[in-house]
């Protein structure tokens, strides 16, 4: 489970021969593996709990209790991660310039997608997208007008949707070649 938001919903249930008396959320949050939260069933067999706890991975598991003391967790941990964060952008570069393309290339602290807004103003106007999942990113841009200021920002999103856009910077392509 990975989610960019941090309010997570934790289901338990239990079942057995006997009645079941409360189930406790156990999590390694908060420093370390322990009991978090119990919930008295009155006759009940699940318990929901929501907990908000920040960016990073972390394992839970239930403890449900019965009538007459008995205690089993589930048969195996779970696991999430929560990630907020956007994912930072640097070395960003136009390279490759001829008179009809350019190659944008950038890098990100985690992996991410890839997307060049461009045009001939700051309202851009074309976004040439790469669904690539790296860090190290290089996109193509092409069918260009030779002599032309072209300006871009590029935006790479993480796959929890945490995306972020760099400022608007420029490159101009060279002049044809005359026959």
């Amino acid at each position: 489970y990975l989610s960019c938001n941090p309010a997570v919903r934790f289901n338990c249930s239990a079942a057995g021969a006997n009645e079941q008396s409360s189930i406790t959320l156990y999590g390694s949050w908060n420093g370390g593996w322990h009991a978090n939260e119990t919930v008295q069933l009155n006759g009940s067999s699940t318990a929901v709990f929501t907990k908000i706890v920040a960016d990073g991975s972390y394992v839970w598991n239930c403890l449900p209790v019965d009538i007459d003391g008995n205690t089993a967790f589930a048969s195996a941990d779970y696991s999430f991660t929560i990630d907020m964060a956007k994912p930072s952008l640097t070395g960003m570069v136009a390279g490759n310039i001829d008179e009809n393309s350019a190659e944008i290339s950038w890098t990100t602290d985690e992996k991410t997608n890839s997307s060049v807004q461009y045009g001939i103003s700051n309202n851009f106007g074309t976004v040439k997208s790469v669904n690539d999942d790296v860090i190290s990113h290089q996109v193509t841009i092409s069918n260009l007008n030779s002599s032309i200021t072209y300006y871009y920002a590029v935006t790479s999103c993480d796959n929890v949707a945490n995306c972020n856009t760099s400022a608007t910077v420029s490159f101009t392509t060279e002049a044809a070649e005359d026959d």
